[in-house]
């Protein structure tokens, strides 16, 4: 049985990861849609970085919903 020190902890993780995720967005996708100029060719740079930033957000926030089937062992 879980103790509820454990499952605050639980939750605490869990907050933890969902919050790295969202800092994610932040970085990869308004960070850089707020520094475009008009300029051409750097483009598929910025596509790229935000699409692995969206990944790693998607990974964290998964990792943190992981964390939280700790609640049914």
């Amino acid at each position: 049985m879980i103790t509820d020190c454990e499952k605050e902890q639980i939750k605490l993780r869990a907050n933890a990861l969902d919050r790295i995720s969202t800092a994610c967005v932040v970085a990869g996708v308004i960070g850089p849609l707020s520094t475009l100029d008009g300029t051409h060719g750097s483009e598929w740079k910025l596509f790229v970085s935000t699409l692995l930033y969206l990944g790693a957000a998607a990974a964290f926030h998964h990792f943190a919903i992981d964390v939280l089937e700790g609640f049914k062992k």
